[in-house]
Order: structure tokens, then sequence, then C-alpha cells
């Protein structure tokens, strides 16, 4: 049959002998029949083997359709032969496949020739299935064979290093991987209903979700390896977990290893893919962020380098704000990102505007400025580094929760820095601090690294903000207003704010202020889920104080 093949494809071929060996080609394939036409699941237990003659006769047999279904895509005259055939004996063909496919474990010891036959045979059967549909709908369980032999690539295609049938078993599983692509990337139907290769593949995984990126990841990490056995398979399976990822079948938790896995992969320069890749990379772990509940796969991969990588995809999008980077910045304002992003020494090119790039990477750090105070278990005198490991009582600021010191003379020392972000409230003691968190989904750390901030932010635009509050001041001087800040961080390229007149009996703001025989003022910053935290409450004499003193002293 494959001679037959060979010689149909040559481009010189005369119609007589064309219509030759078409005709020569459809008596072998009805010579090939009766091989087909035999149960599998009748026969003797003892025959349930590969060397048995039924078997081989079948094995034969499929082998044959597989190479004239592969020539139909160069030899159209194929077609008229191949598909009738291929309808004709197609539940016996099914049958035979799921009875040799490993997956079924029918047959005890399969060797590599026989896997291989099952898995080829049903990519050629489901890339024609344009011309297959209503086959292919009645026995759905092609996917799920054809999804188990792309899953398992890793270990049934990889491993086996001579010829089958002639061919590299690397070519092979390559048109497996890429039929499945196609598979999941063409074939979309009504809205709401998922294709039916991927429900083959949640089938072959016992539908478990996570287990179909740790199989797909498995297999791309095998494909990469230096040096790269296939660069079409690196495309194809990064295709498939992309599609999958960024539509079919978004998470709300990823595996770790799978991000971390493909972070590491696509940022080493020396054995990583290259452009087209390397983005297609990126946007795979970008889709894995937008889709999570929470901030750990971005945590993950901005510790194991994803930065640059970052970067030059943000350029390849002409310098539009990419939707991973874009959130990376959003959430910079929770602890657990700004941890992983103060180990991370990047100078952030976003924009072609030089301007908005400098104002972002000076707001940046600006905010991890205050990281290092969220260890309790050093003293945050940066002259001191002493630790609680180290025997050294620490002993924590009655305000600001995070600050620690080894000694009065540790706590003199950081005064000057520390009082720009420190006042002492009553009402703010650590004790109620913690009564207070209770009641929210976030821990302390959060709450005193948003203090922090917005103190900061509130020191860093006084003068504007005061200017703010003067407009609502009533005429009536007897009369005494609550202003309050709100206070957006998680606005590019920098923060924002809006002030206006707050209710005094309010119960997110009552706990905080004080008998209001003057005007207060209260800072408070949003987070998600509608928590927010309270950053500061002073008098508005005293917030005029600390602003005029910062702008006297900044000038």
């Amino acid at each position: 049959m494959e001679n037959l093949v060979d010689r149909l494809s040559q481009q010189n071929l005369s119609s007589q002998a064309r219509t030759r060996y078409v005709s020569r080609t459809e008596a072998l394939l009805n010579d090939a029949l009766p091989a087909l036409q035999v149960d599998p699941f009748t026969l003797p237990q003892y025959q349930w083997k590969e060397s048995s003659q039924p078997v081989r006769n079948a094995t034969g047999s499929i082998l044959s359709l597989y190479h004239l279904l592969l020539a139909v895509w160069e030899t159209s005259d194929l077609a008229a032969v191949a598909i009738p055939f291929t309808r004709r004996v197609w539940f016996q063909l099914v049958a035979w496949t799921e009875f040799i496919h490993p997956a079924n474990k029918y047959i005890d010891n399969p060797s590599h020739s026989s896997d291989a036959i099952a898995a080829i045979i049903l990519g050629e059967l489901v890339a024609h299935r344009s011309q297959l549909s209503n086959l292919l709908a009645q026995t759905p369980r092609v996917y799920r064979l054809l999804a188990d032999s792309w899953l398992h690539g890793d270990k049934r295609w990889y491993s086996h290093k001579t010829a089958l049938f002639d061919r590299n078993p690397l070519e092979l599983y390559g048109r497996i991987v890429k039929v499945v692509m196609q598979a999941l990337t063409g074939d979309r139907g009504p809205p709401g209903t998922a294709p039916p290769m991927l429900e083959g593949i949640l089938e072959a995984t016992n539908h478990r979700p996570k287990r179909i990126y740790k199989r797909a990841m498995a297999c791309l990490m095998v494909a990469a390896q230096p040096p790269p056995y296939s660069a079409q398979i690196v495309s194809s399976q990064l295709t498939i977990i992309f599609t999958l990822a960024n539509d079919l079948l978004p998470l709300a938790s990823y595996p770790r290893h799978v991000i971390r896995s493909l972070v590491r992969w696509a940022t080493d320069l020396k054995k990583g893919p290259q452009g087209k890749d390397l983005t297609l990379a990126y946007r795979v772990v970008e889709c894995m962020w937008l889709s999570a509940q929470d901030d750990r796969p971005l945590v993950w991969a901005l510790r194991d380098g994803i930065m640059p990588l970052m970067m030059a995809a943000n350029q390849h999008l002409n310098y539009e704000l990419s939707r991973g980077l874009e959130l990376m910045m959003r959430r910079s304002i929770f602890v657990p990102v700004a941890r992983a992003l103060a180990s991370c020494e990047t100078n952030f090119e976003i924009w072609a505007d030089p301007q908005a790039n400098t104002i972002l990477n000076d707001t940046i750090k600006e905010r991890l400025l205050f990281v290092p105070l969220l260890d309790g278990e050093q003293c945050s005198n940066p002259q001191c580094g002493k630790t609680a490991g180290d025997g050294t009582r620490l002993s924590r600021c009655p305000c600001l929760a995070m600050t620690y010191y080894c000694s009065v003379e540790c706590q003199k020392a950081h005064r000057p820095a520390h009082q720009r972000i420190c006042h002492i409230d009553p009402l703010l003691r650590i004790h109620q601090i913690l009564d207070k968190i209770r009641a929210h989904p976030i821990g302390l750390s959060q709450v005193q690294f948003m203090r922090c901030n917005g103190v900061q932010y509130t020191r860093h635009h006084g003068l504007d903000i005061l200017a703010e509050i003067d407009q609502f001041i009533p005429p009536d001087s007897s009369l005494v207003c609550v202003f309050q800040i709100t206070i957006d961080f998680e606005q590019l390229p920098s923060p924002s704010h809006t002030v206006f007149v707050a209710d005094p009996e309010s119960d997110e703001l009552y706990p905080f202020l004080h008998d209001l025989d003057e005007h207060e003022v209260v800072a408070v910053a949003r987070l998600r889920s509608d928590v927010s935290v309270v950053s500061f409450t002073y008098t508005l004499t005293q917030l005029r104080e600390l602003v005029l003193e910062d702008y006297r002293q900044g000038h």
C-alpha cells in the first residue's frame, strides 16, 4: 500500500497510470477487509496477544489504511477510495483500535508498534473529521483514545529511539499533537458547547482538569529538551495549553509545578524557545494569572524570574499594556506580590511615553520601600539586622504593628524614617487593630502595608488634597465635618484619590474618629471585595502641619 501511495504522489504521472494505481489501491483495501471484519472481543482469550494471527492481520490492515488516509492530503485522487472504505469499516476499525490501544489494557505488554498503530490511525480519523463527523459523533471514544495517546507522549513516544514504519517516532507523535491542536481550536459548536476533543481529553483524565495541565506540561518539557526534538511539537503543545487556559478550560487554581516549569523553561535563554514560542509561553502564564482566584501563580512566576519575559512580550505589543503586566502592577499593593516584586530588580519600560514609565517606576519603588518592614522577625533599623532567631527580644511599635526594634538605640536611629509613617493614636493600638482585622479576609501584614502606603501617598500629595478639602469646608464655622480620602492604589501609572464629606456615624469610620470638636480627615484605602483599610485619622489642623512641614523640607 505504501509503495502505491508513493507512486500516486508523483507529479508527472499519466492519467492512465494514475487510474491503474487507484484501482490497485482499491483492490488492496478489499483484501484487507476480512481482517477488519473480525470482532476482536469475540476472539478466544489465548488470542488476546500481539503475536496472534488475527491481531497481526488486523494491525496490518489498519496500517495500510493509515498510509492511505495520510496520502489523501497530498493526492486528492485517493479521497474517493479512502473515505468510502473508512466509512464502510468504521465500527470494526474503532473496535480494533480500542482493542489494541494500551489505555484499555486488553493486550498484555503491547509493543511500541501496536501502540503507535492505534495512535496514528486515531489521529487520521480525527484529522478527516469534516468528512466523518456523523460517525465520530456516534463513537466519541475515538477522541478519548486519541487524547490518551497525546497526554502520554512523554512515556510512549520519546522513550522509543528506533524507527517505526520507516519513520521517526517523534514525527508520528508530532502529527498527533497537531491534530489535537486543530481539533481544539477549529471545532467550535454553538455557544456554551465544548469541542468533542475537549470532552475526550476530560474523559481520558477522569475529569481531572489539573491532570490535563500536568500531562501536557510533561510532554512539552520533554519536547523542549536540548537539542529540541521538534520545534513543531513545542509550538503545537504551547498552542494547546494556551487554548485550554484562555478559553476552553480555565481553572481557579493551577498546579504550582505547571507554572514554575513553564516559567523556568521560557526564561532560560540557552535552552528555552525563541521568538513566537517565547511570546506564546508568556501568554500561557498570563492566562493562568487572569483566571486564578488568588495571586499565587503571579507570585510563583515573579520569584522564578519571569520579569524579562514580560518586558519582551510587552514590547511586541508596541507598548500597549499587556493584561498580565497590568494585573501585576495593580496587584503590587498586595503583600505577596509586593514581596515577590521586591526580589526583582527591574526597571519597568511599559509604555512608549518615558514620563509615564518614570511615574510608574517611582510609584512601585516607593511602594516596595515598606516591604522590609513586613518581616516581624527582624529589627526595623536597616543598620542593625538582628533577628528573633538570634535570641534577641524584639519590641513592637504600639501603633505600626509591623515595626520591631531590638533596643532603644535602634528605635532612635530609625526615628526620622519611621515617624513619617507612624502616629500615636490611642484608637489604633495593636489589640484594637487585631479585633478589626478578624472581621475581614486580610491579614495584619496587609493592613499595615496599606496603612504605610496610605500615609506616604497622602503626604506626597498633601497640597492637592488640602486644596480639595478646602472646597468642602462649610461657611458656618460651628459645623464640624469628616473628610474622607479614598485612595485607589490599583490605578496606573500612579494611585489616585477622591475627597468627599463622609458620614461620621457610618460603621466603617466611627471606631476610628475622635470627639468631633474640629474637622477630621480620614484616609481609606480600598481593596478587593470592598474591603477597606483606614490608613490614618488626623484632625485637619494636624494634617496641615504635616503637609507644610514636608513641603518646607522638600524645598
